[in-house]
């Protein structure tokens, strides 16, 4: 073999050793083994965790408002409710709290509280193991008291006063029969009493009311107690203005009656004083008034028939114009009740009475 063939097959040797070193793969062993199996259960791990946050942003339950205040009338508050699963009512009110359910939305009625004491309660709605509590809240209602419920006169009337006591406007629901007369003056409530000219007693009553709450006062009336033959009638009774009493100018009552078997017997006359709605004038000194407190403005005339039987044609009752206590020199129209007296016995006895007769004012001074 010449040089030349034999240099041509150590080329042909290097040649393919060279392209066989360049196919093979190359690894690297300065690294661990199990390198890519670490990194694919720590991947798989944290798959896991981020599925679970999911599933727990999902659940909710929550209301709102949170609580609810209603003053003494009562009304409707409306709660939206959001959840996550199925809720419904777990506790209910008292049964002056009313639920109901529409879709996620409870309303709570309340009833109006007529009680004095204010009032509080609460309920509970539920969705799987949580439950929600709302407190809700009302104002008291209106207050009415009375000083006294009872009310007593002997036969010959009067006026007696109470105090009324109210969280609230009060006004007078039932009023009296036509021989009882109320007059209301801030929280006191003036009621008075036509003198009973009968043997039997007499009872009534009114009511004072202040929003739905009414309170009753009776009133009863004793009869006379004295049986006896005399008697009067009252056959007429005018009023006349600008009579002339004690140097003043004032008002005459001219009264007109019968009397029997008053001789030599003291009897009197009296005219009592109201306005035109029948409450009574007010007396604020110590003349031409009655006895107790308030005073109503009232005169009277004193008489002692001759005879058995006698007849007074006109006997006039006469006040002064500033003695009614009235404003302004305008005319008005007043009324007067006239009573007829026996006062031979301690207490003393109505022989005859006219009520309410109305008249025009007109003062001069």
């Amino acid at each position: 073999m010449s040089n030349k063939s034999l240099l041509l097959i150590i080329c042909l040797f290097v040649f393919v050793r060279t392209s066989y070193a360049q196919k093979r793969p190359t690894i690297d062993r300065s690294k661990p083994k199990t390198e890519n199996k670490v990194n694919i259960s720590t991947q798989k791990k944290t798959t896991k965790k981020k599925k679970t946050s999911k599933v727990s942003n999902h659940s909710y339950f929550n209301i709102s408002p949170q609580s609810a205040s209603f003053d003494s009338d009562g009304g409707t508050q409306q709660f939206t409710i959001s959840s996550s699963s199925p809720w419904d009512i777990y506790i209910g009110t008292y049964s002056w709290g009313h639920l109901s359910k529409n879709g996620n939305t409870l309303t709570l009625k309340v009833d109006k509280n007529n009680g004095s004491t204010s009032r509080e309660d609460f309920f509970e709605i539920k969705s799987g193991s949580k439950t929600i509590r709302v407190n809700y809240f009302q104002s008291q209602g209106a207050s009415l008291s009375v000083s006294t419920d009872n009310l007593s006169f002997d036969a010959s009337g009067g006026s007696q006063t109470i105090t009324i006591s109210s969280s609230d406007t009060w006004r007078i629901g039932t009023n009296t029969y036509s021989w009882g007369h109320l007059e209301k003056d801030g929280n006191r409530l003036t009621v008075r009493v036509d003198a009973n000219t009968e043997i039997n007693s007499r009872n009534d009553y009114f009511t004072i009311k202040s929003g739905n709450i009414e309170k009753r006062v009776n009133i009863s009336q004793s009869g006379q107690t004295t049986t006896s033959s005399k008697s009067a009638v009252i056959k007429s009774v005018t009023v006349s203005n600008n009579a002339v009493v004690n140097g003043k100018y004032g008002l005459s009552v001219h009264v007109s009656f019968d009397i029997y078997g008053m001789k030599d017997t003291e009897g009197r006359v009296s005219c009592y004083f109201s306005d035109n709605y029948g409450n009574m004038l007010v007396n604020t000194n110590a003349y031409y008034g009655t006895d107790g407190s308030p005073s109503q403005v009232a005169a009277g005339y004193v008489f002692k028939p001759k005879y058995e039987e006698t007849s007074f044609s006109d006997v006039q009752v006469v006040i002064p114009y500033d003695e009614l206590h009235i404003s302004g020199t305008y005319s008005r129209t007043l009324k007067v009740n006239v009573i007829i007296w026996d006062y031979e016995k301690s207490i003393p006895v109505v022989l005859s009475q006219k009520n309410e007769i109305s008249f025009t004012c007109s003062p001069k001074y």
